[in-house]
């Protein structure tokens, strides 16, 4: 499966560690899981036609916008609307629900002993509370990110043929996608809603 963010993407551009980029992540450990997580969570938020469209018009080589990793290298060099979608959200959202998903088998080792903790001569493994922990922090970005993607298709669905703004931009009384058609489509309440629930306190407003 051809996907929409790469591995060296995730390092390279500091999401997963920021420069300097001598002591970067071994990319190799994110890769196999880029394919389940788009297929989780940005075709849900891009929908399918434009997911594949943005697929297929990327820049085959690796993008780079981290000057410490070497010359800039746009993702979309010839689609200027999908370059400006990208740099604002999805670079950083793609990134974040690769290492979101990844991070339970990067923490875990399976063999035939069983499943392992991994440790080091030098650090504390954190285990799986730990993990649950980095988890939850990075899905609340997650989950602030989609309705602010999901505002910025529907302002300028103009720009974007592929993206389905019937299905994605219903809108109640008050104009904001948030309020309904985000909801109706993600069937998750919109961290923007007054009523709703909390993500941090799991209290619920009225």
């Amino acid at each position: 499966m051809e996907t929409l963010i790469k591995a060296q993407e995730v390092v390279t551009d500091g999401i997963f560690r920021p420069s300097n980029i001598t002591t970067n992540f071994d990319q190799n450990l994110l890769a196999p899981f880029i394919g389940f997580a788009e297929e989780g969570f940005t075709i849900r938020v891009l929908g399918v036609s434009l997911y594949n469209d943005m697929v297929l018009n990327q820049n085959p080589a690796p993008s780079n916008y981290n000057p410490a990793a070497g010359p800039i290298v746009q993702k979309f060099p010839t689609a200027p609307n999908y370059e400006e979608l990208w740099t604002k959200y999805l670079l950083r959202y793609s990134g974040l629900i690769v290492v979101n998903y990844s991070l339970p088998f990067i923490g875990l080792q399976t063999s035939s002993q069983g499943v392992l903790l991994k440790n080091t001569e030098f650090a504390e493994n954190a285990g799986i509370e730990g993990v649950k922990y980095l988890q939850d922090q990075l899905q609340k970005t997650i989950d602030d990110m989609e309705p602010r993607i999901n505002s910025f298709l529907c302002d300028n669905k103009g720009d974007f043929l592929e993206f389905d703004s019937e299905a994605f931009c219903k809108s109640c009384n008050s104009g904001e996608y948030c309020n309904c058609g985000y909801y109706e489509h993600y069937k998750k309440t919109c961290p923007k809603c007054i009523k709703g629930r909390d993500s941090s306190t799991k209290i619920i407003f009225y």
